[in-house]
């Protein structure tokens, strides 16, 4: 079985949820975490955080520390705080942040990921200059265009049923294996997991749609003409 990772970073809906090891003593708490975030890039700024420590007890001066580094690098806060400590529950509500115990897990395994094909948003409208759609718990299907200066980002696939134009970030959470499919497929950016790739400049079109997909192949974004679920990975 797979170790598991001292801080565990996944995505929850429009936000993070940081399980944090008992192993890690408190001196290195605000470190680790802040070292693991930085691995993510800047995508999660200005996500809500849903923190669980653990049993450790920890009181509202190291809590506020935490809040304080979320939010001046990322513009993040805590949304809610999962604690099995009642001091630490209570120190959580002293700074506003609503608290709730632990969960008991049960049956010696822990939680997987829930698969990225579990979950799509479905957005009905075209997505203007400023516009950012951001779902860290599946896919994204956009019924329209996504005009530059927009930004889509989702843990799983990004699917684009028109013109796409603006920023997009498919697997934002490390999935190497999620894809960006599009009518017209000209971002401006184009970004799965750590991979990154640009339109070339004056990229032009004929009329019509000419539906591709982008997928990540030996560490790079390709793009292909896209002609059904066929092409798709099952993983």
């Amino acid at each position: 079985m797979k170790d598991r990772e001292p801080i565990a970073v996944r995505g929850y809906r429009n936000g993070l949820y940081i399980t944090i090891d008992d192993s890690i003593p408190e001196s290195e708490l605000a470190e680790r975490i802040m070292a693991r975030l930085e691995v993510l890039g800047s995508f999660i700024k200005g996500a809500g955080v849903m923190l669980e420590v653990g049993t450790r007890t920890l009181d509202d001066d190291a809590l506020r520390t935490l809040q304080k580094l979320f939010q001046r690098q990322y513009g993040m806060t805590i949304s809610q705080l999962i604690a099995g400590s009642d001091t630490t529950r209570h120190a959580a509500e002293i700074l506003r942040i609503r608290a709730v115990p632990t969960l008991v897990r049960r049956g010696g395994e822990e939680d997987e990921p829930p698969s990225r094909n579990a979950n799509t948003v479905t957005v009905r409208s075209t997505l203007r200059s400023g516009a950012l759609e951001r779902y860290l718990e599946g896919n994204i299907l956009v019924i329209g265009d996504v005009n530059p200066g927009a930004e889509v980002i989702a843990s799983g696939d990004i699917i684009v049923l028109g013109t796409l134009r603006g920023v997009v970030h498919a697997g934002a959470m490390g999935d190497e294996n999620a894809v960006v499919i599009a009518l017209n497929l000209l971002a401006t950016q184009l970004r799965i997991a750590h991979c990154i790739a640009r339109s070339p400049e004056g990229t032009r079109r004929t009329a019509g749609f000419h539906p591709e997909m982008a997928l990540v192949e030996q560490g790079q974004i390709v793009v292909r003409p896209f002609t059904g679920a066929s092409g798709l990975s099952e993983s």
